[in-house]
């Protein structure tokens, strides 16, 4: 019995990365007449999100949440810290692209002060994340969990 809980455990972890659902025919198109799903749970996304990652790019770059924290950190410091906001349809003012529609994914917003930062999740699973900071250089952020 603990072994399907824990199973089913994993797999609600691993579904709810996506705001995608498929439709019979296999497609993630929206039928026309048919409104865009509300998503996944936000607490299930931001439940997903919860430890520290590493960065593909650069090892001493790492990124923790803890709980509606974001903090990160560079060589062991920590050089930054805002509070973070799942946003599962990237309906956010700050996830407006000028240039061309988001990727499939979800959202997360993070805050600091009057700055606000819109964040595209296109890879988000156990070991995985992988996201795009709106409006900022630099293409996708890659990391794996360390913790």
């Amino acid at each position: 019995m603990f072994r399907f809980t824990l199973c089913g455990m994993a797999l609600a972890m691993l579904l709810s990365c996506t705001n995608t659902p498929k439709n019979p025919d296999g497609s993630t198109a929206a039928p026309p007449d048919i409104e865009k799903s509300a998503g996944p749970d936000g607490s299930d996304l931001l439940r997903t999100l919860q430890g520290k990652w590493q960065s593909e790019r650069d090892p001493s770059y790492y990124i923790e949440f803890a709980d509606t924290r974001m903090i990160h950190s560079n060589g062991g410091k920590v050089t930054a810290e805002s509070e973070i906001e799942i946003d599962v349809l990237c309906q956010n003012t700050a996830c407006v692209s000028d240039s061309t529609d988001l990727p499939e994914g979800w959202c997360f917003t993070e805050s600091s002060g009057s700055e606000i930062q819109c964040n595209c999740v296109l890879i988000c699973d156990k070991t995985t994340l992988s996201y795009i900071a709106i409006g900022a250089a630099g293409g996708n952020l890659n990391f794996r969990r360390v913790q």
